[in-house]
């Protein structure tokens, strides 16, 4: 990723983290964060990722979604781990959105076409 690309997603990670604290301490709000936390994940999503590593991006993303969520089913998690984990997936999930829909709506090279 390029430079900006890193920092939204480091953008994204704390906020998630920050909201996944908030909401353990108690916090009802549920709107502000999902609109900050979803779009910035929509924003790195759509980043540009050199071709050579679309595959690769790609299916990472999909590990990241699929182990948070069978972290966040898991009923002995305290719930402090439990509301940081939600907001983490939240994150990830909105950039695997924007990612994937980008890629199916214009697809880039052929990652086996590249040197």
């Amino acid at each position: 990723m390029i430079t900006a690309g890193k920092r939204f997603l480091y953008l994204g990670i704390f906020l998630a983290i920050l909201f996944g604290i908030l909401r353990a301490r108690g916090s009802t709000a549920w709107l502000v964060p999902w609109l900050l936390t979803g779009g910035v994940g929509l924003i790195c999503g759509a980043i540009y990722v050199h071709p050579k590593y679309l595959t690769t991006v790609f299916l990472s993303i999909i590990g990241l979604v699929i182990a948070l969520s069978a972290i966040l089913l898991q009923d002995y998690n305290p719930k402090w781990l439990s509301d940081i984990v939600f907001w983490v997936r939240v994150f990830f999930a909105h950039v695997l959105l924007s990612f994937a829909l980008l890629r199916l709506v214009k697809p880039g090279r052929d990652p086996a076409d590249i040197d």
